[in-house]
């Protein structure tokens, strides 16, 4: 007899559940290699209540405001209801088997090229490209989120479901994408309010649903994506140094403290962890080569921190020190060699170094020359950052994309005025402008009109006065 009822995957995606007689997993299922459950709370008939959108008044507000609700909701611990590890194995047997596994792909698939990507890296890049550099760091990347959603199934599922239907949507039609139901998005948002980490897996499922839920409200709305990252950080704390032991993780692990820190940076805070890199010389998704650089720059977070309540003094500041650290800086060339990376990944990684080694430099001559002091100097960093943008693109095809790079080029923009809209285009490969970029480009355009009317203060305190800036990196 047909199975009256769609599985959970096909209803959350729209699509037909078709059971072959006997199969306990449907067509679709079978077909992607997913796993196959009925296991979700059946809906009443009639019109379902509109969701609130992200924002304010929406559930991003939901630990922010005053309502009580942390008081009235039990905590809950992660859930493991769904495609559990078997036996539970504790997070270091887990990771050595997986590591295992990992090391042994890994080989296959991106030293030798022996045989090609398997199908379904291509399409898992061919998704998610814009969390990348390039195709070589999809498969480790596919890893470290299989192993995580398979730790906690129940806390990922939706959000993972809502960022692949927004992603797909946004490639077909993006007035759409606009539109979407966000249903699974604010039921993730109240699963990270209500869970409590009990273990490294928590922990590190946590660490993702922070980071993912962050990206798609920066895409979406950009109405909290810092207040959800920096939530999920300040919860994964104390479990993060075990969770950055694991170099096959380092994908999931490394992203959303470069993030943090990026957004320290502009708002003179100090980001929730201190970065253990035990693997400088690896090359990150999204940091690059910048990796063994984040922790010259959380340090350069604490000092400027600092310098807001304490006038700086030459010669008798850490500012000086970190100065030198910045300029004796050199990407790891080593780890452009332990993989085969594209020539395109190669290019896009020296010119992300190289412009974030001249943003750092330019930061910190603003942190303590304020508009209308040694403006020269500022302008000549802001310049070196254009130049070596313009450099990556005199060797790469007109379509190339450079991401991973509007920190520096927001701290160029800010010395040179130049059409925002038009560089932007360039940086993602994302086909619809993010909402964060309209909130960066507002910014921008608020900091000229105080300079031209002939503002002489700290180049941060328009930053405050401008709104809160919602960090990209």
């Amino acid at each position: 007899m047909p199975n009256s009822r769609s599985c959970d995957q096909c209803y959350a995606h729209k699509k037909k559940c078709r059971f072959q007689d006997g199969s306990t997993s449907c067509g679709r299922c079978t077909r992607y290699s997913i796993s196959c459950s009925m296991v979700r709370d059946q809906v009443r008939p009639g019109r379902p209540a509109r969701p609130k959108a992200l924002g304010p008044g929406g559930y991003v507000q939901v630990w922010r405001s005053g309502d009580g609700l942390h008081n009235k909701k039990k905590k809950t611990r992660v859930q493991q209801k769904l495609d559990p590890v078997p036996s539970s194995p504790s997070f270091t047997d887990a990771l050595a088997m997986r590591e295992a596994v990992i090391a042994k792909s890994t080989t296959t698939e991106l030293g030798e090229h022996k045989s090609p990507r398997p199908p379904k890296i291509a399409d898992f890049y061919a998704i998610n490209d814009i969390f990348m550099i390039g195709p070589t760091f999809a498969p480790k990347f596919y890893h470290a989120l299989e192993y995580t959603y398979g730790m906690a199934p129940d806390l990922l599922r939706d959000m993972f479901s809502a960022m692949e239907t927004y992603l797909d949507c946004a490639r077909r039609d993006p007035a759409a994408a606009r539109q979407m139901d966000i249903t699974e998005v604010t039921n993730s948002l109240r699963k990270l309010r209500a869970t409590e980490i009990t273990n490294e897996n928590d922990g590190l499922a946590v660490m993702l649903l922070g980071q993912t839920l962050a990206a798609f409200d920066s895409f979406f709305a950009s109405a909290g994506s810092m207040l959800i990252l920096r939530h999920s950080l300040y919860l994964v704390k104390p479990w993060y140094s075990q969770l950055a032991q694991a170099d096959f993780l380092d994908s999931v692990t490394i992203t959303p403290l470069f993030w943090d820190i990026v957004w320290c940076l502009i708002n003179r805070e100090v980001p929730i962890i201190r970065p253990h890199i035990i693997r400088p010389q690896v090359a990150d998704r999204i940091a690059g080569l910048c990796t063994s650089l984040i922790p010259v720059l959380y340090d350069l977070c604490t000092v400027s921190n600092q310098m807001a309540s304490k006038p700086y003094q030459a010669g008798t500041n850490d500012l000086e020190d970190i100065e030198r650290r910045v300029r004796a800086w050199q990407p790891d060339e080593d780890s452009l060699k332990s993989v085969e990376f594209t020539e395109i990944e190669i290019l896009s990684m020296r010119a992300q170094a190289s412009m974030y080694r001249s943003a750092a430099l330019l930061l910190i001559h603003r942190l303590v020359h304020p508009i209308s002091s040694q403006d020269g100097i500022a302008v000549s960093y802001a310049n070196d950052i254009f130049e070596q943008r313009d450099d990556f693109f005199a060797l790469c095809k007109p379509d190339t994309k450079l991401q991973y790079t509007s920190f520096p080029i927001f701290l160029a923009l800010l010395e040179i005025p130049l059409r925002s809209r038009s560089i932007w285009k360039t940086m993602t490969r994302f086909p619809i402008r993010p909402a964060n970029n309209d909130q960066i480009i507002s910014l921008l355009k608020y900091v000229w009109e105080q300079r031209w009317n002939g503002f002489k203060g700290s180049l941060f305190e328009l930053l405050g006065k401008g709104g809160q800036f919602i960090s990209v990196i």
